[in-house]
């Protein structure tokens, strides 16, 4: 018995002297020496299971940490090339010696790239409602057509920018209608066009589009560029997060790599997928297959419509509210504590024919509302920044709420989270408006509560 025990000794030894498991003993029998060196050998089976677990995990870790720094990195490059055009040419346009034509293309170039900051910040916040559960879906009916038109009419001048033709072509006739979240469509659609023609130096970008009936109704959309391609290692790494092809097309093209890994969980959630082919040197084809509800008034005639090459037919204009002064005789109350965001949202407003008060904190925008609504000087709009000192939007809101008021009140906020649109709506305004917002978002806005003011009677907005 002095072998199996001499066995044990050294094993046990080797494994407190140097944390080595994987030799098992192999001793069998039913005395207890042999019970104990069976016992031995399980542990050390778990404890080597565990520490190569531990050992992946760590890799795993190390790798995930080298993807986030590569896309901070990233981040910070997208954020400050274009913030360098936007205080580069501020500066300039501060400046009183250059012309009119000159500063019109200075603002262009601003306006492009605090959209493109914008989309970033948009791209990211979409990203991490994925990762913490999911963004919400808003089903309605829209003209599968016209969407993809709109996308070819918005991103054209960019094409043609690089020299590309950009052109849509129906394979078939389609649906006027079809029931899924456009917003969310077109953001897929958007994203793959505008990932062609980044990454296209010569050539063209395809869109192609298809309606099949049958076993299911899907649609299915094709987007083709004549690209450098990607090899298969290259296509294997396109939609994880943080990466695109490898580290030279980020430096050449830009982007953080989160576009593509967007549209992949955007279409899943609506029911479909991407998917994608790509060949070096010959370009790379993306496409799109969703399922989608098509009302049997909507389905498709038999003969296809005619192909749509180059710019789309632009939607008809909508009449105009009232010429050039829509808010003619709207009370606005703003209450915001940006000095910048006072001085740019009063302006478009007054402009537009609005009489604008503004206070920079919650309680001044409390006590202004109920004293015009005792003066009975209603205001047909309150515009409440979120947060602001002294009481913020959110308390201020419940606050005017409690009391009766009833006039219309328009969150005006850098949040923008599905659950800040929840929250500010649950606190008792009619409706979320993110910052940035767009002057003719404002000007909308306000037109839209004014004319419900002007059609409701005093009565029905005073303080109860």
């Amino acid at each position: 018995r002095l072998q199996p025990i001499g066995l044990l000794s050294r094993t046990i030894a080797l494994a407190a002297e140097h944390g080595r498991f994987d030799r098992p003993l192999g001793i069998r029998g039913n005395d207890e020496i042999s019970r104990m060196a069976q016992a031995f050998d399980h542990m050390a089976g778990t404890i080597t299971r565990q520490v190569n677990d531990l050992q992946d995990a760590r890799r795993a870790a190390e790798q995930a940490d080298k993807a986030k720094s590569r896309f901070l990195s990233h981040m910070s490059h997208e954020i400050r090339t274009p913030m360098t055009s936007i205080l580069g040419f501020t500066d300039l346009i501060a400046q009183d010696n250059q012309d009119a034509g000159q500063r019109r293309q200075w603002v262009g170039a601003i306006r492009r790239n605090g959209e493109r900051l914008l989309q970033l910040v948009s791209d990211v916040l979409d990203l991490t409602q994925i990762e913490t559960g999911g963004i919400e879906m808003l089903v309605a009916s829209c003209d599968p057509t016209r969407l993809v038109e709109d996308i070819i009419t918005e991103l054209l001048p960019k094409a043609v920018g690089k020299g590309l033709a950009l052109r849509l072509r129906h394979r078939g006739s389609m649906p006027e209608s079809i029931m899924t979240d456009p917003a969310r469509l077109q953001q897929i659609l958007r994203g793959l066009v505008d990932n062609g023609i980044k990454f296209t130096e010569q050539g063209k970008v395809e869109v192609q589009m298809a309606f099949h009936a049958a076993p299911a109704a899907r649609l299915q959309f094709w987007v083709r560029d004549t690209g450098p391609g990607m090899t298969t290692d290259q296509l294997a790494s396109i939609f994880q997060p943080f990466r695109q092809a490898d580290e030279s097309m980020t430096r050449r093209y830009g982007g953080c790599g989160v576009e593509l890994v967007l549209s992949q969980h955007i279409a899943h959630r609506l029911g479909g997928h991407i998917i994608a082919a790509s060949y070096p040197g010959e370009g790379s084809i993306f496409s799109l297959i969703l399922p989608v509800s098509v009302p049997a008034q909507a389905m498709p005639a038999a003969e296809p419509k005619p192909c749509h090459c180059g710019a789309a037919p632009s939607k008809p204009e909508s009449a105009a509210v009232s010429a050039d002064k829509p808010l003619a005789g709207a009370r606005v109350l703003l209450a915001e504590d940006g000095p910048d965001n006072q001085r740019l949202v009063s302006y478009v407003l007054r402009k537009h024919g609005a009489e604008v008060i503004v206070v920079d904190n919650g309680k001044d925008a409390v006590d202004r509302a109920l004293q015009a609504a005792a003066s009975h000087r209603l205001f047909h709009l309150i515009l409440m920044d979120m947060q602001m000192p002294v009481m913020d939007g959110y308390e201020a809101t419940r606050t005017l709420r409690q009391a009766g008021y009833l006039c219309p009140i328009v969150a005006l906020t850098a949040h923008a989270l599905d659950s800040d649109r929840q929250q500010c709506l649950d606190a008792g305004c009619d409706e979320f408006a993110t910052k940035p917002i767009r002057t003719t978002e404002l000007v909308r806005i306000g037109t839209h509560y004014y004319r419900t003011a002007s059609a409701t009677t005093d009565s029905a907005h005073a303080v109860a």
